[in-house]
């Protein structure tokens, strides 16, 4: 008569069994996690080793006086800059003419002297600062901590544009010395902001320099700066070292990002992404000793894992490396230019025949020499640029890079 009570006795061993079982998964899923985090920073180990930081908060930098640092006075004066970036808008709305937008920069500046005649000089006066620390963040999770770096990046690169109109305007009206601190300014702008964390700052920062390069070639095409003023310019955007050093330390922040983007993601993720994490590593390894070489782009061929975190930093980094290049390209070609307007016209035109070595005579997309042509009574300097391939100095389009005389330029030599 007991027979009844055989079924629950037998669901009772069942939950158990069941409930035994669940806490066995429990454990090993516990473990696999484990296993997982503690695999993940174990690759991390060798980057601990070698001082390099693994987190947003390890590359926080050491707080400086007030008057070492650019980013506190440049925040003050942000009312007259904005008001400058927003009237450079309305003015070059309806035109994409890179020769309509400088006009209208070099009237607006212009302007601004004559309603502020001392934001130009502190601007200047800024860019000679040792550091530029705009006050980020570095415990807020990766992305966020990637907007507010992007959302204060903007004052560097209107401070440029300002500066690159004022001295067009001082260069039109025949004052090419005082052109020439605008020109430097905008240049040491690029340093201080190619100090700063991620490659989007790194990417900001060639966009300024190039601002100055492009200036400093008006400069040295048109002549008439000093022997003392000329010889500092030249140095100036010829110095390759800041920037290659730059750009590497910006690596290490940009790494250290995207292991913290990685720690953001789940436990079962992470482990599923081991050899992701791996590969990620390497490839940001493989960039900054590629910056260092005086030229090539690496392996033009992205990655088979296109769709994870490696994948997506390869096109970023890659694109980093292009823009570096491109920024050597120039800088090459300016150093070329100023040795060549100081030779004797008889000599052969070479790159072979200056006083000049490489890496500063090197092509830094190919690793030949740069290109020389003679154009409108001056020389014409180039790089092939991406494509590695000689379009003839054609620099409208940008696949060529370098330097060539405009229909204005009036000194040859």
């Amino acid at each position: 008569m007991n027979a009844p009570k055989k079924p629950r006795s037998l669901l009772k061993r069942i939950a158990v069994i069941l409930g035994g079982t669940a806490v066995v998964l429990l454990g090993l899923v516990a473990l696999w996690i484990w296993n997982a985090r503690r695999s993940f920073e174990a690759q991390l180990e060798p980057l601990r080793e070698d001082g390099k930081p693994v987190s947003l908060k390890q590359i926080r930098p050491e707080d400086v006086p007030e008057s070492e640092n650019a980013a506190v006075v440049l925040a003050q004066r942000q009312t007259s800059l904005q008001e400058f970036d927003r009237r450079l808008a309305e003015a070059t709305a309806q035109t994409n003419d890179p020769e309509e937008i400088e006009a209208a920069g070099a009237k607006l500046a212009s302007e601004i002297e004559a309603s502020d005649p001392e934001l130009v000089p502190a601007i200047r006066e800024l860019a000679a600062r040792p550091v530029y620390q705009p006050g980020l963040d570095y415990t807020l999770p990766p992305a966020e901590f990637m907007q507010q770096v992007i959302e204060r990046q903007s004052e560097v690169r209107t401070a440029a544009r300002l500066l690159q109109g004022h001295g067009l305007m001082l260069l039109a009206n025949g004052q090419p010395d005082q052109a020439a601190a605008d020109a430097i300014a905008i240049v040491q702008w690029s340093d201080l902001i190619g100090g700063q964390p991620l490659l989007v700052n790194g990417l900001t920062s060639f966009a300024v320099r190039l601002t100055g390069l492009d200036l400093a070639e008006r400069l040295l095409y048109q002549g008439g700066l000093s022997p003392e003023v000329r010889q500092r310019l030249v140095a100036l955007v010829g110095d390759e070292q800041t920037l290659v050093s730059n750009f590497q330390r910006m690596l290490d922040t940009e790494r250290a990002f995207g292991i913290d983007s990685y720690r953001q993601l789940p436990s079962a993720t992470i482990g599923a992404l081991s050899g992701d994490v791996g590969q990620y590593l390497k490839q940001v390894e493989s960039f900054q000793s590629l910056a260092a070489d005086p030229s090539g782009l690496g392996d033009s061929a992205e990655p088979s894992t296109g769709g994870s975190l490696s994948g997506l930093s390869w096109s970023a980094l890659h694109q980093g490396i292009v823009a570096l290049r491109r920024v050597q390209a120039k800088s090459r070609a300016l150093s070329i230019l100023s040795a060549w307007q100081s030779t004797d016209p008889a000599n052969e035109l070479s790159v072979e025949s200056l006083s000049l070595s490489p890496p500063t005579t090197t092509d830094p997309f190919n690793g030949k020499p740069m290109k020389l042509v003679n154009r409108l009574d001056s020389l014409a300097v180039y790089s092939v640029g991406e494509n590695l391939t000689d379009d003839g100095g054609d620099l409208s389009e940008g696949e060529d890079v370098g330097v060539a005389p405009g229909e204005d330029d009036t000194s040859s030599r």
